[in-house]
């Protein structure tokens, strides 16, 4: 074990000095580079084979190709094949509804909806002037349309009459990408600003409560750091329950309209979201009140860790995460406005109306796969970046952390400003480590979690079930588990875990190694540290549900509320509102994620080399007396599932 755990350059126990280390996983390096030269070659393209116009996405295109204005904002068509022109207003009430309204001639032009009189003979084949056409030969012609009841969507007049509606192409569009872009587009200002200002005003009070200062800690008699966790699993179960009634009853309320513009996609994604978000808020309160224990101990794991943090420096750690949300949410935007780009490149289109003659320029909306997965592909990349800013702030976390545990003299040194160092060191030496750790973390921590929960799940219902069926269904999971699952899927996850990092703080070997070194470490020390290794990441994944989860609950009514017509699908919306919200509270949340795991890993580590030699362990005995009383309980399977 001692050979194992040496570091490999300096012959001693504690991290690699900051000259020891060298560049680990130019690969990944070399990955993450490729992504970023990914997304600057999508800003690229749409300029080189179009002009992208985003304002096409808030107003939309008149006949001539021009887009509508504040002052003119809405489009409202005036030929069949969708062309149309911009008004003040979209008629309400005017007329009911038939495509072709014959009992209902208006006696004047005025009360149409017609083209400007100059261009009468540029876009029709009406001879006569446009003062000598009657009410009936400007339809025909296509120079004017009758007023049908419309409702407003993103700045555009949709019929709501089923006969207008299926007369004329002009629908809303349903492509994904258009979408996506018009939604953030029309709400970008307040979905961001809010996102961001509401997940930092909570993240700052939650962090606050979670490491309170001794005074607050002596006046309510307990660490106020339970009540601000149990509060905001309360805040996240309540916000996702009452968001998802909110949407299902918004999906009804739209399904019941005879003819409503929204697309049947967003009906339907309306009322999917509505259900997974009850059974989200319903498991998410029913596992945490079972594994309530676990909880605790994440807890009491971090107020363990805070001394750590507290002595590196918790002033440079908050600065050092308000820079890395302010780079991620600056280069999200930046990439959304890149899909944005890419969803308005294309030209206005010449198109003639098969009724009336009348030609028109329409902006279409028809895309091949390569310009929708680049544009999904935009923001895969984005999201995997600020990922990647998360782990520099955790790898750097840890090399201060492992440093402040391998510290004779705990508290009478000034570790203040190791963290900046330490965080362009990760940079420095293992920005490609940090690539494939991100990488890896965001597709296997959900399925890893998964196969643990279902592994335990069946191993109880295998030897405690009431029923001889329950007894054979767990026996036959926990064979396939056992024999397929766990060799060839759970045991490779277990690899890429969190714990890598530490590792890497330790040694400075690449990830793949590091990742191997800390599993084997882990399941050696699995009987004593074994639950608190599990339970380290409770607070911060608390923490992140509780704000994105609040933030978009408050957006969608504020939404709903404020501004209903203007986005066209609002879970768009809400998706942005909740991504920004992750990725913000990530950052804020990264050295907590990493500081727990560090200290354990320190702690085995530790244990392991002076195994001989109590004595001359770096821990100091309160810690010994923490681990000893806590560190290996596994009271119930529930207590595994976070």
């Amino acid at each position: 074990a001692q050979a194992i755990l040496k570091a490999p350059k300096s012959g001693r126990i504690g991290p690699l000095k900051r000259t020891e280390r060298s560049f680990t996983n130019a690969s990944g390096c070399a990955l993450i580079v490729l992504a970023w030269g990914l997304i600057g070659f999508t800003f690229v393209v749409p300029y080189a084979i179009g002009t992208p116009d985003p304002n096409r996405l808030t107003y939309g295109t008149d006949y001539k190709g021009d887009v509508c204005t504040e002052d003119i904002p809405y489009l409202y068509p005036i030929h069949r094949s969708g062309v149309g022109v911009c008004v003040k207003e979209c008629p309400d009430d005017v007329v009911d509804g038939e495509a072709a309204v014959n009992k209902k001639l208006p006696a004047d032009k005025a009360e149409m909806v017609c083209m400007d009189a100059g261009d009468v003979a540029k876009y029709t084949d009406a001879t006569a002037a446009f003062d000598s056409l009657t009410p009936a030969s400007a339809y025909k012609y296509g120079v004017c349309n009758y007023k049908y009841r419309t409702k407003v969507l993103a700045n555009r007049c949709y019929f709501v009459d089923a006969a207008a509606a299926n007369a004329f192409d002009f629908q809303v569009p349903d492509d994904f990408i258009v979408v996506f872009a018009q939604s953030f587009w029309a709400t970008a200002a307040i979905s961001a600003s809010f996102s961001v200002v509401g997940t930092v005003l909570f993240i700052s009070v939650y962090v606050w409560l979670v490491t309170a200062p001794h005074w607050l800690t002596t006046r309510l008699g307990r660490p106020p750091a339970y009540n601000a966790v149990w509060g905001s699993i309360w805040i996240a179960a309540g916000s996702t329950l009452v968001l998802g009634s909110r949407m299902f009853f918004d999906s009804a309320k739209y399904q019941e309209v005879p003819v409503d513009p929204r697309p049947f996609t967003e009906i339907l994604a309306l009322r999917s979201f509505g259900l997974l978000l009850w059974f989200f808020g319903t498991a998410w309160i029913f596992v945490l009140l079972r594994a309530r224990h676990a909880v605790t101990l994440g807890v009491m794991l971090v107020i363990e860790a805070d001394r750590a943090l507290t002595e590196i420096g918790k002033k440079a750690s908050w600065l050092l995460c308000a820079y890395s949300s302010f780079v991620c949410v600056f280069g999200l935007g930046i990439c959304t406005y890149g899909v944005v780009n890419v969803a308005t490149y294309f030209e206005p289109q010449q198109i003639t109306d098969a009724y009336t003659g009348a030609s028109g320029m329409k902006w279409g909306y028809e895309y091949n796969p390569v310009t929708m997965f680049s544009g999904v592909g935009v923001l895969v990349l984005a999201l995997w970046s600020c990922q990647w800013m998360a782990g520099l702030i955790g790898l750097a976390t840890s090399m201060s952390v492992s440093r402040w545990f391998f510290t004779r003299r705990k508290g009478e040194q000034s570790l203040t400003g190791n963290l900046a160092l330490d965080y362009f060191t990760a940079l420095k030496s293992h920005a490609g480590t940090v690539a494939y750790g991100s990488l890896v973390h965001t597709f296997t921590d959900g399925p890893h979690r998964f196969l643990s929960v279902l592994e335990r799940f069946a191993t109880s219902k295998a030897s405690e079930g009431h029923t001889g069926l329950d007894r054979s269904f767990g026996n036959a999971v926990v064979c396939v588990m056992d024999w397929v699952t766990l060799p060839c899927v759970e045991k490779c996850l277990k690899y890429a875990s969190g714990n890598a990092y530490a590792s890497v703080a330790m040694f400075g070997t690449g990830y793949w190694e590091s990742a191997k070194t800390s599993f084997w470490l882990v399941i050696r020390n699995k009987n004593r540290l074994g639950a608190t290794v599990s339970v380290a990441s409770v607070v911060p994944t608390v923490g992140k549900v509780a704000a994105a989860s609040m933030t978009t609950a408050v957006f969608y009514f504020i939404q709903v509320w404020g501004f209903p017509d203007q986005g066209i699908s609002m879970t768009c919306s809400c998706l942005v509102c909740a991504l920004t919200s992750w990725v913000v509270s990530s950052q804020f949340l990264a050295p907590f994620v990493q500081a727990p795991t560090t200290l354990l890993q320190c702690f085995m580590i530790d244990g392991e080399f002076f195994a001989s030699n109590s004595a001359g362990r770096f821990a100091e005995k309160e810690m010994h007396a923490w681990v000893d009383t806590y560190g290996g309980e596994y009271p119930t399977f529930t207590d595994q599932v976070m």
